[in-house]
């Protein structure tokens, strides 16, 4: 009886009662909508990139499976908290591509939870599920857009994607870039202590710098770039750099001598700089978090402090190449269990909800096989502005 008095309690609160096959895939392109602007923190990638043609091919390479990234594979051992470094030097990668997933449970403990939600606001089961599952859903699909512009940030930021799993293994990525893509600023612009604070160095004639790295990037190599990129906070700095901020007051004054300080502002200083010649300058603002023990642990900047970018305003810098999940071949296949619902969101995110009765239990996960690729490798230069402290 207890079996039979459980099933009756629990089946008004399946999924499946208000949500089919069809409208599953509606309810999940709802709690993606908040991620398809440029406005989305968490899809601040396309800012950089638009979504590749998917392919049923696993094979990742740079650039038409023409030119192959390189990469060098860092192996988790058992208790290891941080990836092992290959020691035997990069290497031709035309493996998988990079997979990223995670998922949420429904459990016993959130009917218990929705049913005493339902007799104290009088709202239906069906509203209760329906907000239920856009809400983690969105949390979810959020999570994937975010790791698609971690990736992202940290490719155009230091022309490498870190420890990306590929089946199971830990790999870092890098991009057949010619060498002279690569500036260090000497002197450098900045120097970091041990306690991480920044300061400026007086002997740097930034300004000066950047007209010459333009000049380098696109009369003497010929490359096709026409803006800068940088984090926020290195900008900030930059803007207020002695250098910078001395020429900013020597014009202000017309030469002359001014006594007190003189209130400059951010959009001033970089009118004065783009009346200069510097380029336009897109200033890159994005923190992440990760997961730790179910607390949420801020991640170290995806985009590094310690670089500028030059790109092509005019074009993305990536493609997002992704494969097929095979969950499509297994969808198409037919023959699908009443407990199980699948959804491609943007035709790309494939979701797969399935249904335990005992225990009374639904799993909902999502995986994406993706990761950027350069449009063209040539159109892109990497300056490193100053160092992290090494001691």
């Amino acid at each position: 009886m207890a079996s039979t008095k459980s099933a009756a309690i629990y089946s008004m609160y399946d999924y499946r009662r208000y949500i089919d096959r069809e409208n599953f895939s509606l309810v999940m392109n709802v709690a993606n909508q908040k991620y398809n602007s440029l406005n989305s923190r968490e899809a601040m990638w396309r800012l950089l990139g638009d979504w590749g043609t998917p392919s049923d091919s696993k094979i990742w390479s740079q650039g038409q499976k023409t030119i192959p990234i390189l990469a060098r594979a860092s192996l988790l051992s058992t208790h290891a908290p941080k990836p092992t470094r290959g020691t035997t030097g990069w290497k031709f990668y035309t493996g998988s591509t990079p997979k990223m997933g995670h998922g949420y449970t429904f459990g016993e403990d959130d009917m218990f939870l929705l049913r005493d939600a339902k007799n104290n606001t009088g709202q239906s089961i069906q509203d209760l599920i329906y907000d239920s599952i856009i809400t983690n859903s969105r949390n979810i699909l959020g999570g994937i857009h975010s790791e698609i512009t971690h990736m992202c940030m940290e490719l155009a930021s230091t022309s490498e994607i870190h420890e990306a799993s590929v089946d199971g293994v830990k790999y870092d990525f890098t991009y057949e870039f010619e060498q002279n893509q690569f500036f260090t600023m000497s002197p450098v612009w900045f120097t970091e202590s041990n306690d991480g604070t920044v300061s400026a160095n007086g002997s740097a004639t930034v300004l000066q710098d950047i007209l010459d790295l333009q000049d380098t990037l696109t009369y003497t190599q010929g490359r096709d770039v026409n803006a800068w990129m940088v984090s926020k906070k290195t900008l900030d700095k930059i803007l207020t750099h002695p250098s910078i901020l001395g020429s900013f007051l020597s014009w202000k004054s017309n030469g002359q001598t001014q006594s007190g300080t003189y209130p400059a502002t951010n959009p001033e200083i970089l009118a004065f700089l783009h009346d200069r010649g510097v380029w336009p300058i897109l200033p890159i603002d994005y923190k992440s978090v990760h997961e730790e023990d179910g607390q949420s642990v801020e991640d170290k900047p995806a985009f590094s402090p310690y670089t500028m970018v030059a790109f092509n305003s005019s074009q993305k810098l990536f493609d997002i190449k992704c494969t097929n999940s095979i969950w499509k071949d297994r969808q198409a296949y037919g023959g699908i269990g009443d407990n199980t619902l699948y959804s491609f969101v943007e035709n790309r995110i494939a979701v797969l909800s399935i249904w335990n009765e005992n225990p009374i239990h639904n799993t909902t996960e999502f995986e994406l096989y993706a990761a950027p690729v350069f449009k063209n490798l040539a159109d892109y230069g990497l300056v490193t502005l100053y160092s992290p402290y090494s001691g």
